[in-house]
């Protein structure tokens, strides 16, 4: 009977464990997109403060 509990036990822990990894994943891929979107932003500001230094000096 305790074996029985155990196994319920390691089963349970393994569902949750599959869980978490699979929110760690998820996690994963919206910082990569996030870090993505980030850098394209970074790019677009450096465009457009080039483009005002154009107009001033121009």
């Amino acid at each position: 009977m305790e074996l029985q509990n155990l196994g319920a036990v390691v089963g349970r822990l393994e569902a949750e464990l599959r869980e978490i990894r699979t929110e760690a994943d998820q996690q994963q891929q919206e910082r990569a997109h996030l870090l993505a979107r980030k850098c394209q932003l970074q790019k677009d500001v450096a465009s457009y403060h080039a483009l005002l230094d154009r107009e001033e000096s121009g």
